[in-house]
């Protein structure tokens, strides 16, 4: 259970398979890619209250909040005067990091020492969530236990609609 807010800068370059006139109209494909840097912020909710993960290292790891990306994508894009244009695209973000939903690896070490959900500190609470959802769930993971895969980085998805205007 998480959100993550990102904003992002990015520089890309796009390629159109089909050329349109200055000031024509028509429909053209392209493609992109890029570099990008971003700031994300992942929280969750629990118990009414709004939780800040990386404030409270859940893997016991201090990670950067501010990373980098490369953005890749297609899209389509309709001349529709001969100023302005309508697009729409979806673009692929594979990152350097994998704490986009704060769960790289392994539940930290002192997740051990809590035995129910009233001793239990903010941190192990947030780390280890299952109980909420399966009554029957372990009380507490095994220490160090896997939490996550830090084999593979986070990527995230963009979809957008675009309207443009030809400044030459």
């Amino acid at each position: 259970n998480f959100e993550s807010d990102i904003f992002e800068l990015s520089a890309v370059a796009e390629y159109y398979f089909v050329k349109i006139k200055k000031g024509g109209y028509g429909v053209s494909p392209y493609v992109f890619g890029g570099l990008a840097g971003f700031y994300f912020t992942p929280y969750t909710e629990m118990n009414g209250k709004t939780y800040n993960l990386h404030h409270y290292r859940t893997e016991g790891i201090e990670y950067s909040l501010m990373q980098f990306s490369v953005p890749f994508g297609a899209g389509l894009k309709w001349q529709i005067n001969g100023t302005g244009s309508l697009g729409i695209e979806a673009g692929w973000r594979p990152t350097f990091t994998d704490y986009l939903d704060d769960v790289s690896g392994f539940y930290p070490a002192d997740l051990a020492g809590y035995s129910d959900g009233e001793s239990m500190n903010i941190r192990t609470q947030l780390s280890y969530r299952s109980p909420e959802i399966n009554p029957n769930a372990r009380e507490l993971p095994k220490v160090n236990s896997q939490r996550g895969n830090p084999d593979k980085n986070d990527w995230y998805l963009f979809f957008g609609v675009t309207l443009g205007v030809n400044l030459q």
